[in-house]
């Protein structure tokens, strides 16, 4: 019986211990925005901050005439960990009313590497871009990207965060990757097709799931695996708002290889292919 007891303790002991696979989270409502899917965007992030996951800290970017963006930074940082809170900023905005569309977009990190957090923004060729990404490059696909974009592309178009190309998130490089085929005049469709073409026979491959938006349309893109739970992206469009969002479905589910585009209230879904 003691024994029994002792191993029903140590099994309870480790559910209570066991912490997800490191894995960001992040939300977006882009469209008319109401009070009710403000409040879901920042409840969601609230409980996705935590300190036993998704723990080096987060960041929220409001789209309406301009970017505007605010930012939890290091690690070891959460909501609700006792420090200021810059979510509890958002009252202060006045989301929502203008009448016009606008996009609001959460990040909670759980960071591998580099210094910094989304959502990144992009000033290039009087237009302003927000991105933020749920997964990672592999060390081939980021040394590539890198490489591609050359010091001189960083000199013009500094990374948030860092001077140091090093140190940058792998996420950011991929923003500025897609950014600089952009400003060269390819679609966001044809720079994803042609990395997917990169690492088709490749055993490991990056995951790309992503959200970008320059406040007027906006990219969803997912490419993680069916059974890859922990990078899984759903969507819910309804009375003009459109909300995608990581963890637990919200509406129909990205299907891989899926990207949304969102403009003008209207949604259109492509199917990308290597």
């Amino acid at each position: 019986m003691k024994n029994r007891i002792t191993i029903l303790f140590l099994t309870l002991l480790m559910l209570y211990l066991y912490v997800p696979a490191d894995a960001c989270d992040m939300i977006t409502v882009a469209g008319i925005i109401s009070e009710a899917q403000q409040k879901y965007a920042e409840d969601f992030l609230k409980s996705r901050s935590g300190s036993r996951s998704n723990n080096d800290g987060y960041g929220v970017a409001w789209f309406a005439s301009k970017w505007q963006a605010i930012y939890k930074t290091g690690k070891r940082r959460w909501y609700g960990d006792g420090d200021y809170e810059p979510l509890d900023e958002l009252k202060d905005w006045e989301i929502g009313e203008s009448d016009k569309d606008e996009t609001l977009m959460l990040h909670a990190r759980n960071a591998t590497a580099g210094y910094g957090n989304h959502p990144f923004l992009l000033e290039m060729e009087n237009e302003s871009w927000a991105f933020m990404h749920n997964g990672n490059l592999t060390k081939e696909l980021y040394a590539y990207m890198l490489e591609y974009l050359g010091e001189m592309w960083f000199e013009v178009h500094r990374s948030n965060w860092t001077q140091e190309t090093d140190e940058m998130v792998d996420s950011e490089v991929f923003f500025h990757y897609l950014m600089s085929r952009y400003s060269s005049g390819f679609t966001i469709k044809e720079t994803l097709e042609d990395i997917m073409f990169l690492e088709r026979n490749q055993t490991e491959k990056s995951i790309l799931n992503f959200i970008l938006s320059d406040g007027t349309i906006l990219y969803a893109f997912r490419n993680s695996t069916k059974k890859d739970f922990e990078h899984k992206m759903s969507w819910k469009l309804e009375y003009g708002c459109l909300t995608i969002k990581t963890e637990r479905k919200i509406g129909k589910m990205l299907e891989p290889g899926e990207m949304l585009i969102f403009e003008d209230g209207k949604l259109r879904q492509l199917i990308i292919d290597d």
